[in-house]
């Protein structure tokens, strides 16, 4: 998982066509999986930040097969549960890749977050 990643601190040296890839995507740990609503929840503690969901073009979750919550209502008790008193300051429902098609009515992906988003779902 990438955690703090900052690829402008490689700008100019050997690296920074490594760093420009690396910002490109990002892998992260989801926090549960909303079976209903079909969607990833993450949050600023498993994700290690607020941008790593939204900036890199190609956005990766891995999850575990027991995270599947039937609801959101069951999601949001066990992050509540989960965190107690000290809740993440994000917590993000992810339902696929960023569109939007304010402009003109025409349908753009990536344009506030990441064009592609995949799940590796293990166990």
């Amino acid at each position: 998982m990438m955690r703090n990643f900052y690829p402008e601190l490689l700008k100019g040296t050997p690296h920074a066509a490594e760093a420009d890839d690396l910002a490109a995507r990002t892998f992260e740990f989801s926090e549960l999986l909303v079976k209903k609503l079909g969607a990833i929840l993450v949050s600023s503690a498993s994700s290690g930040g607020r941008a790593l969901s939204i900036l890199p073009h190609v956005h990766v979750v891995v999850a575990d097969a027991d995270q599947v919550v039937p609801d959101l209502g069951s999601a949001l008790a066990l992050a509540k549960a989960r965190h107690g008193d000290q809740m993440p300051s994000m917590l993000s429902f992810i339902t696929g890749p960023s569109r939007t098609g304010d402009i003109e009515r025409i349908l753009v992906l990536g344009a506030h977050g990441p064009k592609e988003l995949y799940l590796v779902l293990v166990g």
